[in-house]
């Protein structure tokens, strides 16, 4: 239930910010995307940097470049040492190839211990036909 809730937060939020945010659940299997706004995208996903963990990128195809990555507080919890927030990706396909497809591959992990096992969250990318 407070899952459900704090992701129905970030769809609230998400659409606050900006116009196409895609809001990942890392539980499920992400769709493919397709991209028709200037082949970029913003996707949200949960997150809470005060255990340690965050999401980092650990592949990406090389038709994707990541233009920005940042993680934004949770400002229902006003601030509250150790509360949850999420982090904000924002993507593009590079223009110069001519993609048919684009991936990147999430893991939400401690960058001192990269190794060990975490969540991974795969999104796959195509361009609007």
């Amino acid at each position: 239930m407070f899952r459900t809730i704090k992701l129905i937060y970030l769809i609230v939020v998400s659409a606050c910010i900006a116009e196409d945010i895609i809001v990942l659940n890392p539980d499920q299997v992400s769709p493919e995307i397709v991209l028709v706004k200037e082949n970029r995208v913003t996707l949200s996903i949960e997150s809470n940097r005060s255990t340690g963990y965050q999401w980092l990128i650990i592949d990406q195809s090389d038709s994707v470049h990541v233009d920005s990555m940042e993680y934004i507080n949770d400002e229902s919890h006003n601030k509250a040492v150790g509360s949850a927030g999420y982090e904000k990706i924002t993507i593009s396909l590079k223009p110069e190839n001519n993609w048919k497809s684009g991936h990147i591959i999430l893991k939400y992990t401690r960058p001192w211990a990269p190794d060990e096992l975490g969540e991974k969250v795969t999104v796959n990318f195509k361009p609007s036909p």
